[in-house]
């Protein structure tokens, strides 16, 4: 269900909807999905991120969704820690008004993570299980069933420490239909060297579509897990999930209903062009084809949605905030 999110007479700094996303998914949908719904929105997504640089460290480690982007959101928002385990800290923002979106996945499952781990680092990343095992039962070793209870751990976080009672869990997109992840073994300015396409396309279709499962039914059983008893004076989360495969899959099957550029309907290219192809130190942020053009694409480049994917995207999320529902979101 919808949470109710009343627009605010107070400062405009005050943030109704939070979002904490590892990556760039999506051109500044959330901009959008602030412009359609007239809420204040605060924005603590990160490029490159993961949800746990434990669990997926890649190069760089900006900061994550479970630690970094969260302390950023507890630097904003909290005015006084809890100092009882039954009662949440103090926000400056009504935690029965805020809706936290989370939206992770791309980066924790793709080239230098699951699909294809960095083995030329010592000690090696923790994709492969420890031979032997640490103890039985015990591989050392991260699997989406990780993945899937680090985004869980974030919202219970969120609920039981912060107060925040409305979520939105974006599940993680078809990520076998960007280019990046084609069946085609030619490189692109994310993995320039020549691989094994299909065997990417087909692995990275399992990864997203397992995790996406674990997400859901894990979210389900939060759900129970925080439902407060009957005695209790304390309200239980509304926890929804938006099933982002398949609103992006409606989208690649039926292009012309959501992409109106001069040129027609296009889900297999992408907008951004790069000088060289295989390089991304080369590619500007503007490096796209003309403004008249853009909106004609599904993919920024060859692994992030395009601007106008993003827009149709917040489109479809604000209208559930509106309360007008969403076949996506359970």
């Amino acid at each position: 269900m919808a949470p109710t999110l009343e627009k605010t007479t107070k400062k405009s700094t005050l943030p109704l909807i939070q979002e904490l996303m590892a990556g760039f998914l999506g051109h500044d949908h959330g901009r959008y999905l602030s412009l359609y719904t007239g809420l204040p929105f605060d924005n603590y997504a990160c490029g490159g991120a993961a949800c746990s640089n434990t669990l997926t460290p890649l190069s760089g480690s900006p900061p994550d969704v479970s630690s970094g982007q969260l302390e950023w959101f507890v630097q904003d928002h909290v005015i006084s820690n809890s100092t009882s385990s039954s009662s949440s800290s103090t926000l400056d923002i009504p935690g029965s008004e805020t809706l936290a979106l989370l939206w992770i996945g791309t980066n924790d499952l793709g080239i230098h993570s699951l699909l294809q781990p960095d083995n030329t680092t010592t000690p090696l990343p923790p994709f492969y299980p420890s031979i032997p095992p640490l103890a039985p039962g015990s591989d050392n070793a991260t699997t989406l069933t990780s993945l899937a209870n680090c985004q869980l751990s974030t919202i219970r976080t969120l609920h039981t420490t912060y107060g925040i009672q409305n979520f939105l869990l974006l599940s993680t997109i078809p990520l076998h239909l960007t280019r990046l992840y084609a069946p085609l073994d030619s490189g692109t300015i994310y993995w320039p060297q020549p691989h094994d396409g299909r065997a990417w396309n087909l692995n990275i279709f399992h990864l997203t579509t397992t995790l996406n499962s674990l997400l859901k039914s894990g979210l389900h059983s939060l759900s129970t897990e925080l439902t407060p008893t009957p005695t209790s004076t304390e309200s239980g989360p509304n926890l929804n999930f938006f099933d982002t495969y398949t609103f992006l899959s409606t989208l690649y099957v039926s292009p012309t209903s959501y992409f109106n550029g001069s040129l027609p309907a296009n889900v297999t290219g992408h907008c951004h062009q790069c000088p060289n192809a295989t390089d991304w130190r080369y590619c500007g942020i503007g490096d796209c084809v003309g403004a008249e053009e853009r909106d004609s694409f599904m993919w920024w480049d060859e692994l992030h949605p395009s601007e106008q994917t993003g827009r149709v995207l917040a489109r479809e999320v604000a209208g559930w905030v509106g309360g007008r529902g969403s076949r996506f979101v359970s």
